[in-house]
């Protein structure tokens, strides 16, 4: 099968991409063979190149954010048959799908809405998992009568587009979007947002200017010191925070005196540590395209890259990535 291979040659900088052929994959049990149709370009996907060892002999094929066709079934599979067309963001534990053909769990994927192309398809799963699992596992939305303000801080990024999306299916629920870019405001309205602020700026100031109430919840892509102690400044007592990206020099114990919950949110955990609740990826994602064919939620912007191929590969790494939106690969050269 034909793939892209992530690979340090020995001395380099930056780890290449090669167009290699390689075995076909065999499942094993509860597993999905899938044929790729389409992948995205996750913020993980460089990070992981950056990451690659010197030397790097065998190198690592990326990518975890796939549309494809199922083609074969591991032993045990109960919820799929081949020919299902699914999508899924899968485990770093594995190889990622940029490759013809990849290895799933069952309990990972879902069958794709057929309002979506493969190319729509494959950019949701990362994205809409970290938000689901922020949302409802970690900041309990969804569970009290008066869900107050939710202040969601990540520009106009894909997972920040889906969390507001998702929570304005919660009646009542305020919805409070922080961007950096003037260009991102209308984006974020359109797609629910109540209100839209910089963060920038101190945020008291601004709920105060806007009449806002201090948020319950706060979900934050971007965690710096100074933001830190805005958050800790304008929460609500007992409120939770949830924080996806991986902030250093935090001062923590501000949160103490409101007796804030504090959470983490690693999209990759459940399928890394196979918790028993791993079949809640698939059932989010089945969720999501429920929402979606009903039109309550609208797919992200997608820019095509080209084939699934080194060069473009290549090529789309070293670009802006878009926002909002993510850049997709559909195919394979001949």
């Amino acid at each position: 099968m034909k793939a892209v291979l992530c690979r340090r040659r020995t001395g380099a900088a930056l780890a290449g991409f090669e167009n290699v052929d390689l075995p076909a994959p065999a499942p094993g049990p509860r597993d999905l063979l899938v044929r790729i149709e389409a992948a995205a370009l996750n913020p993980l996907d460089c990070k992981r190149r950056s990451a690659r060892p010197d030397p790097d002999p065998d190198g690592a094929i990326l990518g975890w954010d796939a549309a494809g066709t199922i083609e074969s079934l591991g032993a045990g599979v109960t919820g799929f048959r081949v020919g299902d067309r699914v999508f899924y963001s899968g485990s770093i534990l594995r190889p990622g799908c940029l490759s013809e053909l990849h290895l799933v769990d069952e309990r990972l994927a879902a069958r794709r809405p057929d309002a979506l192309s493969p190319a729509q398809a494959c950019a949701l799963p990362l994205a809409a998992l970290t938000a689901s699992e922020a949302l409802w596992d970690h900041l309990g939305l969804g569970t009290d009568a008066e869900p107050g303000v939710l202040l969601i801080v990540g520009g106009a990024g894909s997972v920040a587009s889906m969390a507001v999306q998702l929570a304005r299916t919660i009646p009542r629920l305020t919805i409070v979007a922080a961007v950096s870019r003037p260009a991102s405001r209308d984006w974020l309205h359109s797609i629910g947002a109540d209100h839209v602020v910089s963060y920038l700026a101190p945020y008291a100031e601004q709920f105060e200017a806007a009449n806002i109430p201090p948020p319950r919840r706060i979900l934050s892509m971007f965690t710096g010191a100074a933001a830190w102690r805005d958050y800790v400044t304008i929460a609500e007592p007992f409120g939770r925070i949830c924080i996806v990206d991986h902030p250093q020099g935090i001062d923590f114990s501000g949160a103490r005196s409101k007796s804030l919950g504090i959470f983490w949110q690693a999209m990759f955990t459940r399928s890394s540590w196979r918790t028993e609740d791993m079949a809640r990826q698939g059932a989010y994602l089945r969720q999501l395209g429920v929402l979606i064919e009903s039109g309550a939620i609208r797919a992200l912007p997608v820019t095509g890259n080209g084939t699934i191929d080194a060069h473009s590969v290549e090529a789309a790494h070293a670009a802006d990535r878009p926002d909002p939106g993510k850049r997709v690969f559909e195919g394979f050269r001949a």
